[in-house]
């Protein structure tokens, strides 16, 4: 676990008590940082990306939040401070597999802090990759750096993402995307495993 992250995390914290307290709040990790705190070697993000979904229609957690952004996000005086900054991500605008995994991180005095599996990570983040005509770099590289250094298994991988194209066949993007995350997998199963696809691309989809 990077020790710079739970000091970031820890500050976060600290000013939730001085605040807010007697406030709990639970903080759902995702992107790059999930990787780092499931071991994965740092490459030095600045953004600590985590999830502001349907959980945080509750008033004063919605407050809360929205003050840590003011003091911790992108261009404040905390990013600043500790050279990351914290950035909300809506739900609905990540690719994530249907029901999401979370696993435990650590607890702090008002935050709980959960990351995302591995494997759902770099599903949202092969799903991110390809929803642009030029490749995101880092997302290529963290998914082939988790399977190198064995975050997460090949044959696992495949296989949740074989259960996320369903839940995104309707998506604007799926007729351009979908092709390329298959033609991807083939370019790694050299590298990493024998595991293929199951998934097959709708007729309807491929007419398009």
């Amino acid at each position: 676990m990077d020790d710079a992250y739970v000091t970031f995390l820890r500050n976060i914290d600290a000013a939730v008590r001085e605040r807010f307290h007697p406030l709990q709040l639970e903080l759902s990790i995702v992107g790059f940082t999930a990787l780092a705190l499931a071991g994965m070697t740092d490459r030095g993000t600045k953004d600590i990306d985590a999830l502001r979904g349907a959980a945080f229609f509750d008033e004063k957690q919605s407050d809360a939040l929205d003050y840590l952004v003011a003091e911790f996000g992108r261009g404040s005086a905390g990013a600043l401070r500790y050279g990351m900054y914290l950035d909300l991500v809506p739900q609905e605008i990540i690719w994530l597999p249907p029901h999401p995994r979370f696993l435990p991180g650590f607890r702090l005095d008002h935050i709980e802090v959960r990351r995302l599996d591995p494997i759902d990570v770099c599903v949202s983040k092969t799903f991110s990759n390809f929803q642009r005509k030029q490749d995101r770099a880092n997302d290529r590289t963290d998914i082939m750096q988790a399977l190198h250094e064995q975050i997460m298994s090949f044959d696992s991988y495949v296989s949740r993402l074989d259960e996320s194209f369903p839940r995104y066949e309707c998506h604007a993007q799926a007729p351009e995307v979908f092709p390329r995350v298959i033609a991807f997998i083939e370019e790694m199963r050299p590298l990493y495993g024998q595991a293929r696809l199951s998934y097959s691309i709708p007729s309807w989809m491929e007419n398009m």
